[in-house]
Formats: C-alpha cells, sequence, structure tokens
C-alpha cells in the first residue's frame, strides 16, 4: 500500500477495535446464516418488484454497503461519497453497491415512506442494490450502533477494508474510494 493512501487512512482512523463491533478492519464480514426476512427492491421491465434477497450473488465482489436506520436526512451523513461513487467507472461485474435499511428503526408510521425512498433510488441507479431488513438481523450480527449509518468496504473476497460511522467528511470521499480502487 503507497505511503499516501496509508496517510489517508491512519488521518481517517479507519480502523476500529474488534471489541466496538463485531465487524472489524481485516477481518471477515460475519456471515448472517437466516435472511429469510431480508427483501430486496428491484427495477425489471418498468416495474417494482421486492423479493427475497439474494446476498450469495454478492460472493467475488467488491462491495461498498451502506447500512442505515431509515430516519430524515441520515442520507445526508453520505452524500459526498456517494454522488462520487456513482462517478466511478468500476469494472463490470465486479463491484457492488449495496444499502440495507434497518427498518425496525424506522420511525413509526415511515415504513411506507422509507420503502418509497428506496422505490425511487432503485429506478434511479439500477447497478446498486437496496435491501430491507425488517429484523435487525444485519445489525445485530455485525453488533452496529442503533440509529446510526455505517459504509462497510469489503474486498472480493469477504475482507473489511473499511469502515466509516457517522458522517463521511468531503476529504474522507477519496481515501475511500482509493481502497475501492486499489482491488482492481
Amino acid at each position: 500500500m503507497g505511503t499516501k493512501l496509508s496517510k489517508w487512512l491512519g488521518m481517517l482512523g479507519l480502523s476500529v477495535s474488534a471489541n466496538l463491533w463485531a465487524v472489524s478492519v481485516g477481518e471477515s464480514l460475519p456471515v448472517v446464516e437466516d435472511l429469510a426476512d431480508l427483501e430486496e427492491i428491484r427495477f425489471e421491465g418498468g416495474d417494482i418488484h421486492y423479493a427475497s434477497a439474494q446476498p450469495g450473488d454478492l460472493q467475488g465482489k467488491v462491495l461498498s454497503i451502506y447500512h442505515l436506520a431509515p430516519r430524515i436526512g441520515i442520507d445526508l451523513l453520505h452524500k459526498p461519497f456517494f454522488d462520487e461513487l456513482r462517478k466511478q467507472d468500476f469494472p463490470e461485474g465486479r463491484f457492488q453497491g449495496v444499502t440495507i435499511a434497518n427498518m425496525d428503526e424506522a420511525a413509526w408510521g415511515t415504513s411506507g415512506l422509507v420503502k418509497s425512498k428506496f422505490e425511487e433510488n432503485v429506478k434511479e441507479n439500477p447497478g446498486a442494490r437496496f435491501m430491507l431488513d425488517d429484523d435487525s438481523k444485519l445489525r445485530d450480527a455485525w453488533n452496529l450502533k442503533k440509529n446510526g449509518a455505517v459504509v462497510i468496504l469489503v474486498d472480493a473476497k469477504g475482507k473489511i477494508l473499511a469502515i466509516k460511522e457517522g458522517e463521511v467528511k468531503p476529504e474522507e470521499v477519496e481515501p475511500l474510494l482509493a481502497l475501492i480502487r486499489a482491488q482492481f
């Protein structure tokens, strides 16, 4: 890893202690066995469809996972990162963006609004994957903080490259993108 990239990572504090989360940089992303309730929103043939998520087809791809509690304005925490991520030209079939809304944390009475917003996002970002976790299975398995938002970058072998909780500041965007680009 180049010294410039190492310096960026050090400045960002992108590594975490294993006692904070079940996910740690350099470790494998924990596998969650029972994902029967994980829904995926798909846009096929001009229509929105809800189906059981098939996360197995993400294996072997570099991933940018965005796990969030669906709250008003939470998407703004990572907007600079996602705006730049959409501009990237990663090798087709080797990179996948995945957004997971922890529906168990949606404010009372807002789940329909959250699903509607995700449906819009599916149409606007056909290459990305959008999933709904109704029972907090992924948040709990990965021991993520409640009511938060986190970006987890994972290499094609399932090893965690970076974890960024909370706001991604503009100066943190390029180091995260550089980690992804370094995988190709």
